[in-house]
C-alpha cells in the first residue's frame, strides 16, 4: 500500500481527527507567523515584545502568568491560582510558563488545540442540521482561518476558552434536544 493510499484511507476513516490535525497545524503555523514574523518584522510598531500585540490584554496576562510561574518556582504549587487578579487566562498560562519557560510561544500548542477543538465543534454543529461532512469542514475552515481568530490563537487571552466553552455547550444542548425529539 502506497503512502498516498494510506493517508487517503486514514482521512476517510477518521474525518474529525483529520480535521482537528489540519486545524491545529494551521493554527500553530499562523500563530508562529504572527509572533515571529508579522509583529517583530512586518509591524514592529505594534509589537510589545515576546510576540505580543502592544496595547492588548495579552501583555498584562503575560506579566501576571510570568510572575506566577516565578512564584511557583520559588514557593511551590501553592502559589498557583486559577484566576490571579481575576484573569483565568493568566492562571492557565502560568503552569505552562512554569514547565516550558515564561514565553508566549510556549502557549501556541495549547491555543492551537483549543482553536482546533472549536473548529471540530463548529463542524459538528453544522452536521447536526444535516449538512454533509465536506460542507461542514468548509464551514469550520472559515471559522479557523478568519483573520480575527489570529488574535486568540497567537496571543494569551480568554477568547479561545470562551468560544470552545460556549460552542461546546451549544453542541451539548443540540445533542440533548436531538435525543429528546426521537
Amino acid at each position: 500500500m502506497s503512502i498516498e493510499s494510506s493517508i487517503a484511507t486514514f482521512v476517510r476513516s477518521k474525518p474529525l481527527l483529520t480535521a482537528w490535525l489540519v486545524f491545529a497545524t494551521y493554527s500553530s503555523g499562523a500563530a508562529c507567523m504572527v509572533q515571529f514574523l508579522v509583529l517583530p518584522i512586518l509591524m514592529p510598531g505594534l509589537h510589545a515584545g515576546h510576540g505580543l500585540v502592544a496595547g492588548n490584554d495579552a501583555v498584562g496576562y503575560h506579566a501576571i502568568a510570568a510572575g506566577m510561574a516565578d512564584a511557583i518556582r520559588q514557593s511551590g504549587w501553592s502559589a498557583w491560582s486559577l484566576a490571579p487578579q481575576g484573569h483565568a487566562a493568566a492562571g492557565l498560562a502560568a503552569p505552562i510558563y512554569y514547565l516550558l519557560g515564561s514565553s508566549p510561544p510556549s502557549l501556541i500548542p495549547l491555543n492551537a488545540a483549543v482553536h482546533a477543538t472549536t473548529g471540530i465543534i463548529v463542524m459538528q454543529l453544522t452536521r447536526s442540521i444535516g449538512v454533509p461532512m465536506k460542507i461542514a469542514f468548509a464551514s469550520a475552515t472559515i471559522w479557523i482561518v478568519f483573520p480575527s481568530s489570529l488574535q486568540w490563537v497567537a496571543q494569551i487571552g480568554k477568547d479561545g476558552y470562551f468560544f470552545v466553552g460556549m460552542l461546546g455547550a451549544l453542541l451539548g444542548w443540540t445533542m440533548l434536544i436531538g435525543t429528546i425529539d426521537r
